[in-house]
């Protein structure tokens, strides 16, 4: 038996006793790990279970570590509404902040675009949950590249991936390439002629004396960078996409950043782009103050942009040492699905009839049918007789559908003729 099944029957098996409720989130650490780490051929396999155990979680010193990995495994069958939803905290951020009077909304990817042109290193920060922060690393691949960058460093790929030489990701790229759009990011970068490289901290690289688990982490980050791209390459420029705050410039007294060990051992000052802070959350009420400022200015739309004054100088918004802050885009939804799937025009929409996803909710999952082990070029929870999925145009690709658990319920080809 698996172990997340065992887990899982272990854990949800019908109780007795309230006492046996608490005694299922209380063990929810092990649970945890076991959903992230042995998840089996199904990245999404324990969702089911997760939101079974909902309730006996809330309230409970447990309840946050639920949420964060709940709204994890809602993002990877694009729920993008509950995972946003599962990562927001309370209260509310209170009142829209102030914005100056000559206040404008320029588009990111070109201002980035400009900005780079001086530096060597360009680093994007995301939110794991949250699908659509990797659109803006790729709609900077191809305007970089004319800029002469060559290397994609991806927080997320396990360097000892054999990518290069398979030329598309698969489910031992990374956990977090098993998402749809991150794995069209790394599909996007290939095509360009990116290499694409892992740096996280690995198994051996010990810490330096008085460093912390987190500094050790971050400083092993910055060095497996420079190790794996300007050390090979004197000339070489890197756009680097990681999580949260590796992308801070400055120490604190809590965190020491990969961003900033780099700037210490390279010498070079990367230019540094945030869009966690100003990004959307679940609600508009637990948007920060600035981007609900801006929001009711009608500069938050379907794109990611900057604020910037009359005179093209950004606008000053506290928050942590980065160059750029980025107003994420706002999501809309097509058929309940968002519809920044289509990735600037690489994907097309289709609806899809899966009848037997009417009476019990199924994943639908759509991969290419010449890499089958490929991660998928769509992924969506079906709750009635028909979804929409977005599509390359112009690949064949095969469709499946599972329980939530995983199970195969069905499995057809599409080819491009029949669309």
């Amino acid at each position: 038996m698996p172990l997340i099944l065992g887990l899982a029957l272990g854990l949800l098996a019908t109780v007795a006793s309230a006492r046996e409720v608490d005694d299922a989130c209380a063990n929810f650490p092990e649970f945890r790990a076991a959903a992230i780490f042995d998840f089996g051929d199904h990245v999404w396999s324990a969702l089911g279970d997760l939101r079974t155990m909902e309730p006996s979680c809330r309230g409970t010193d447990s309840e946050w570590p639920y949420r964060t990995t709940r709204g994890q495994l809602e993002s990877f069958v694009l729920n993008h509404r509950a995972a946003l939803q599962h990562f927001d905290r309370s209260p509310p951020a209170g009142a829209a902040g102030d914005l100056p009077d000559n206040t404008n909304a320029v588009p990111a990817v070109p201002y980035i675009a400009k900005r780079a042109a001086s530096h060597r290193f360009v680093i994007v920060n995301e939110r794991h949950h949250a699908s659509s922060d990797r659109l803006l690393t790729m709609s900077l691949l191809e305007p970089l590249r004319d800029q002469g960058f060559r290397y994609l460093a991806a927080e997320g790929v396990w360097q000892a991936d054999t990518l290069r030489d398979r030329g598309y990701p698969i489910s031992n790229t990374g956990y977090y390439v098993k998402d749809v759009v991150f794995a069209a990011m790394i599909r996007q970068a290939l095509a360009l002629g990116y290499a694409v490289v892992g740096y996280e901290h690995e198994a051996g690289q010990l810490p330096a004396e008085g460093m912390n688990a987190q500094q050790t982490r971050d400083y092993w980050q910055a060095h497996n960078l420079i190790a794996r791209t300007i050390a090979r390459d004197e000339t070489g420029k890197v756009l680097v996409h990681c999580g949260y705050a590796h992308a801070y410039e400055s120490r604190s007294d809590r965190w020491t950043p990969m961003a900033h060990y780099l700037r210490q051992a390279a010498g070079i000052d990367p230019l540094t782009v945030d869009q966690t802070q100003l990004s959307e959350r679940g609600t508009p009420a637990n948007e920060d103050p600035v981007r609900r400022a801006a929001a009711e200015r009608g500069f938050v739309s379907g794109e990611p942009i900057v604020l910037v004054d009359d005179a093209g100088a950004l606008v000053p918004i506290d928050g942590p040492s980065v160059d750029i802050r980025v107003v994420g885009l706002r999501t809309d939804y097509e058929a309940g699905r968002p519809t920044w799937m289509r990735m600037g025009g690489l994907r097309e929409p289709l609806v899809v009839d899966v009848p037997e996803c009417a009476a019990e909710p199924c994943i639908l999952e759509a991969v290419d049918s010449e890499q089958p082990d490929a991660v998928a070029y769509d992924r969506a929870e079906a709750t009635s007789a028909s979804v929409v999925l977005f599509l390359p145009s112009d690949r064949d690709v095969q469709l499946a559908t599972y329980s939530l658990s995983g199970q195969l319920r069905r499995t057809w080809r599409l080819p491009t003729g029949d669309r």
